[in-house]
């Protein structure tokens, strides 16, 4: 039977198979990327690796091209996503073979990761994965907010709104020397329309773009975009309300960590790592920033 499988790859501009890798990608995550595509976010970094029975994509694993900074290096990395089969064609060994593809062809990166499913941990050691503890970045805040700030909500679904978040991005944006990924603006894109369609704001004071939400007296910060260094504190007064006592990081922060509080991140999909070459080091303490998480 594994003989009638047949392997394709970047074929995002094949209307047939995008439709039937969408298809699958809805029933397994309930995410559909043809908004994605048709918005013109879906590029070259982005390659999904498949199995089609048909003309059917039955499985497959997505290769996500991302430079990494760590401790003021680029690092070349590809990030593992979108691992998924049909349930008709599991225990095959498909999701094995497409893994196996992917790190022969791309072996010259510096290192691999992926955010695993909590059904599959003990899938990815099998291919030299490790996993690897996340790091949370919090600290108290005082509660102070600027009322009638000024403060723009932009929307993920509007067309207007979403172009001018891309080309914001597309400027480039200050990022953490320490640990962070660079230049994932497509990313972002996608976190904006499926993720965070409603959590993005434009401060115009700091021209500066924030992705966030509070939540139990917490202000969950997702992402900041902006090509200026900011003060956090200063930013967090702009989004928070007066009952705000706590900010929460979902990336690892720009400059001195002291202030901080660090804990164990938990998820549900842990993140594992495999590096390629033995002068590759991963700091010990980073948070992977959300909005480039495929």
């Amino acid at each position: 039977m594994k003989d009638s499988f047949t392997f394709v790859k970047d074929y995002k501009h094949n209307k047939l198979l995008r439709a039937s890798f969408n298809n699958l990608a809805s029933s397994t995550f309930g995410l559909n990327f043809e908004t994605w595509f048709e918005h013109g976010y879906w590029s070259h970094k982005y390659i999904p690796y498949s199995f089609t029975n048909e003309n059917k994509v039955i499985a497959n694993a997505s290769v996500n091209i991302i430079d990494v900074v760590i401790d003021n290096e680029i690092k070349k990395a590809v990030q593992i996503g979108t691992v998924m089969t049909d349930p008709t064609y599991r225990n095959q060994g498909l999701a094995r073979m497409l893994m196996e593809i992917i790190l022969e062809d791309y072996k010259d990166v510096d290192f691999f990761y992926l955010f695993a499913n909590s059904n599959v941990l003990d899938f990815y050691p099998k291919f030299g994965f490790e996993l690897h503890q996340e790091t949370q970045y919090s600290m108290k805040f005082n509660g102070n907010s600027k009322n009638d700030s000024g403060v723009k909500q932009l929307s993920g679904q509007d067309k207007e709104d979403l172009t001018f978040i891309y080309h914001f991005s597309s400027k480039g944006k200050i990022v953490s020397n320490f640990f962070a990924t660079k230049d994932t603006n497509e990313l972002l894109m996608f976190y904006c329309m499926y993720v965070f369609p409603e959590n993005i704001f434009y401060i115009p004071q700091e021209d500066l773009i924030i992705l966030c939400e509070i939540k139990d007296n917490t202000l969950h910060i997702f992402d900041v975009i902006s090509e200026q260094p900011y003060n956090l504190i200063e930013l967090a007064k702009y989004v928070a309300n007066e009952n705000t006592n706590h900010i929460v990081l979902n990336f690892t922060p720009i400059g001195d960590t002291t202030e901080f509080t660090m804990t164990p991140y938990h998820d549900s999909n842990p993140l594992f790592v495999k590096l390629n070459h033995p002068n590759i080091r991963l700091p010990k303490h980073f948070k992977h920033p959300i909005t480039s998480q495929a």
